[in-house]
């Protein structure tokens, strides 16, 4: 999505994914918010400042760049979830227990995503990333994962619109 004009987020957004999968009773769903730029390349944040210009090639580690705020589930979790009064409250979960989701089984998952502050200049945007697995940049180059650490088997489904109208909810300043 791409903003017409000046937009600043601040706070917890998070998304409501309706999911299933085709031959497992669980899954690890990972989201990611990315800022966009106006041409449509995504976007990385340098963690030091002032930004010395031109900037500077740095490692892709997590120390010194981020991507974006991310938020995670685990889908057996969600019979913990505590919800506020209408669909727009950011989902709390207890953890406290958790529930197979039957194979082929479409369930709504609330994903919370890390608390978000950015500015959007007109043109440019966000773009949303679901994904099965950490999207992070590791801490350190020696602690980069070979292949990615999920619970995660067969095939997932997100569905959208209709009666499973996913959607992202973002806190507009």
């Amino acid at each position: 999505m791409h903003f017409d004009k000046y937009i600043e987020l601040c706070g917890r957004p998070f998304v409501k994914l309706y999911m299933s999968c085709d031959s497992a009773e669980d899954m690890d769903v990972v989201v990611q918010i990315r800022k966009v730029s106006t041409s449509g390349k995504l976007l990385e944040s340098l963690n030091w400042s002032p930004m010395p210009k031109p900037q500077p090639e740095v490692p892709h580690v997590n120390v010194a760049k981020h991507l974006g705020q991310q938020g995670m589930l685990r889908a057996s979790h969600h019979v913990s979830l505590r919800l506020g009064q209408d669909d727009d409250d950011f989902p709390v979960y207890d953890h406290n227990r958790r529930e197979p989701i039957p194979v082929g089984t479409v369930v709504p998952l609330y994903i919370p995503i890390w608390p978000v502050g950015m500015v959007f200049g007109a043109g440019e945007g966000l773009m949303l990333r679901v994904s099965g697995h950490d999207m992070s940049l590791p801490e350190v180059e020696m602690l980069r994962l070979k292949e990615p650490v999920d619970e995660n088997r067969g095939k997932h489904t997100i569905y959208t619109g209709g009666d499973y109208a996913s959607y992202l909810v973002l806190p507009f300043i």
